[in-house]
């Protein structure tokens, strides 16, 4: 046979690949030149770059020429629309071969690419709030390992029976921070009939992959049992009630230990205990979590419907109020109680004078009961840290200047961050949502309306008490540590955290484990400061991590991320990447840069013009709490921290998502 083939009167050609063929990214990248391509296959043209998010969203546009790319905007988003809808089909990462004739794209050739395939993909964008920054040795083993455990492989076998899988390569710390392994779970999310990158659909609003239909009559059991689940867990409420109270009651006992005098025995006892009921807490979380996100998703398709151009996060604004801010009130009204003082004793405590602020409030009546009021603020809220996931952070408890820095910077100043807040906006929008839809609809919108807002409740409560744990955890292990510098096996109490869990259950009885100990120690540690130092890509492909390059912002006159809280601002960049390190007066003129934020964060929240963090969501805690001091931010800004220089000026676009650097 001969075959006879038109050829193609390609205007302009290139490749294109479904993911970063060297980083696995998401999201896809198009090369283009003009005429056909074998001039840029083999390598002798500099090609237009064009590169998308997971989203869709063009998120860098390089040409050759500049202002004047080879494809417009339009014709090049159909073009990475059509090579995503080839990789779902196909259920593979790809390199496609295309031309376009200045009418339509032809698809000439479709491989899998050779750099990924066959390897293992890994991402910490799925753990970014839950792990993020650099990981110490006995957290990972204590906190973040075990959730594979605790929460997914149950779920899984529950699902379609035994997997098979090593659940120990589902997670792993490359130069110490959390991976997600995205192949495995994509794998096991197929098997049980859910798109392959689930965690991305729900965390950071990907589109989620479709590929061919595979409903077979082998599929029925597992999409039932898969149903039945679904269905249980969404209907967690009560359980979830009956946990928190328990939960509440089982660390009544711990949080009246005298760590000090437990021998090392019982504190190792006591942090196995505590471990079990972190395991709890962990299984509960996710599982709220994963309804809120569901909800809060499924709220957003009937707002879209009903009232397009209209923002879904309208009418969840205000609940954060007593929610995610409740230390924040009890501090504004110690604020409020503050104002009754000398002024230049709350100057004096505003500008980092703090250790001398309790005996000299002592002298006066007004200053007793503030003293007496902020004690017991810390002893409700001390356990508090800037990562309540993280038990070698230390606590407001450890390190109070913080929270009296930030309580005389309110009293000061006599400004309420929350005055405005939007409940009558709220209100006006929920009843515009309502007023459209017949009276099914709006029954089925309100419940929906209301059980998300019930499980954002409990997410921060559960948080709250997963970051009391935490603290927990930290006191009896500093304890046991405490223990083990007298007798000489390591050098400081905190040294512990280097340390991974089964070598810390194995050190007190075992004589070369300890002898060990100093010098494994002082390796992680070394380790842990050469990491801080770089940068790692949020996707890795293979198990062998590459080596890196420092990050560059040369170049650049804007970062792409997620915006949650509408509105412009602009003003001077403060890169904080600790509160307990920073002096705690921002302006309503500085952008906050942030890896992340916890609750631990929000009193330097209060009085910026707007806040910029590497992690987060919609629904993180960022997002929730920006929105309700109505200031604009974007999440999920990858090296925001790193790109944008501290005093750099730059302007913050909430309802964009993106972040513009100044250059001059």
């Amino acid at each position: 046979a001969v075959v006879i083939q038109r050829m193609v009167q390609a205007q302009v050609s290139g490749v294109a690949f479904s993911v970063d063929p060297v980083t696995c990214r998401p999201g896809v990248v198009i090369e283009a030149a003009p005429g056909l391509g074998e001039d840029l296959v083999q390598g002798r043209v500099c090609p237009d770059r064009y590169r998308f998010d997971p989203r869709g969203e063009v998120e860098e546009v390089s040409s050759v020429r500049p202002g004047a790319p080879l494809l417009d905007e339009p014709h090049v988003r159909d073009l990475a629309d059509l090579v995503s809808s080839i990789a779902d089909y196909l259920e593979t990462p790809l390199d496609v071969e295309w031309a376009f004739d200045d009418r339509r794209f032809h698809i000439l050739q479709a491989r899998p690419i050779s750099s990924v395939a066959g390897k293992p993909v890994y991402s910490r964008r799925m753990v970014s709030d839950m792990a993020p920054g650099l990981v110490k040795p006995l957290v990972w083993s204590t906190k973040y390992a075990p959730i594979v455990q605790n929460v997914f492989a149950p779920a899984f076998e529950i699902i379609a029976g035994p997997t098979g899988v090593d659940h120990a390569r589902l997670s792993t710390m490359f130069y110490s921070r959390a991976y997600m392994n995205v192949t495995a779970f994509g794998q096991l999310f197929k098997k049980i009939g859910l798109p392959s990158n689930l965690f991305y659909v729900l965390s950071l609003e990907d589109r989620a992959t479709r590929g061919r239909p595979a409903i077979r009559l082998r599929m029925l059991p597992v999409l039932f049992r898969l149903g039945r689940f679904a269905w249980r867990e969404a209907r967690v409420g009560r359980r979830v009630g009956a946990f928190l109270e328990a939960q509440h009651r089982n660390l009544d006992e711990f949080r009246a230990v005298e760590w000090t005098a437990q021998s090392p025995g019982s504190l190792l006892g006591f942090f196995r205990r505590l471990k079990a009921l972190h395991a709890d807490s962990q299984r509960h979380i996710v599982i709220v979590s994963a309804n809120m996100l569901v909800r809060s998703r499924l709220l957003g398709r009937m707002i879209a419907r009903c009232r397009p151009g209209t923002d879904p996060r309208d009418v969840i604004k205000g609940y954060g109020r007593r929610l995610g801010l409740m230390p924040f009130e009890e501090m504004r009204n110690l604020a409020h109680e503050a104002r009754g003082l000398d002024r230049g004793l709350l100057e004096r405590i505003a500008e980092g004078n703090v250790p001398d602020a309790a005996d000299k409030m002592s002298f006066t009546e007004a200053g007793k009961v503030v003293v007496e009021k902020f004690e017991q603020f810390m002893a409700r809220y001390g356990f508090l840290s800037a990562n309540g996931s993280d038990f070698s952070e230390v606590p407001w408890i450890e390190n109070p200047a913080l929270v009296w820095r930030s309580v005389a910077r309110m009293a000061l100043e006599h400004d309420d961050p929350l005055a405005g807040s939007s409940e009558a906006h709220r209100e006006q929008v929920l009843a515009l949502v309502r007023s459209c839809l017949g009276p099914l609809k709006r029954r089925l919108y309100d419940r929906l309306h209301a059980s998300t807002i019930w499980f954002m409740d409990r997410r921060e409560r559960l948080s709250l008490l997963m970051t009391e744990d935490s603290y927990l955890m930290r006191r009896c292990l500093l304890a046991l540590g405490g223990r083990l510098v007298e007798r000489g096996v390591i050098a400081a109490p905190e040294d512990i955290f280097f340390l991974y869990g089964e070598e810390l259950d194995r050190l007190p009885d075992d004589a070369a484990e300890a002898a060990s100990a100093a010098t494994k120690i002082a390796d992680r540690k070394a380790e842990l400061a050469r990491h801080a130092a770089l940068d790692p890509p949020d996707t890795l492909c293979g198990d062998e991590p590459p080596i890196l390059e420092p990050p560059s912002a040369e170049g650049l006159e804007s970062l792409a991320g997620i915006g949650t809280s509408a509105g412009l601002a602009e003003g001077r960049a403060r890169i904080v990447h600790d509160p307990a390190l920073t002096d705690g007066r921002f302006e309503r003129t500085d952008i906050l840069v942030v890896p992340f934020t916890d609750i631990g964060w929000t009193p330097l929240l209060a009085g910026i013009g707007g806040i910029v963090a590497e992690a987060g969501g919609q629904l993180s805690h960022t997002s929730i709490i920006a929105r309700e001091f109505g200031i604009p931010a974007v999440v999920s800004v990858r090296n925001a921290t790193r790109l944008i220089k501290d005093g750099q000026r730059v302007k913050v676009d909430g309802s964009a998502g993106r972040v513009y650097l100044d250059r001059d």
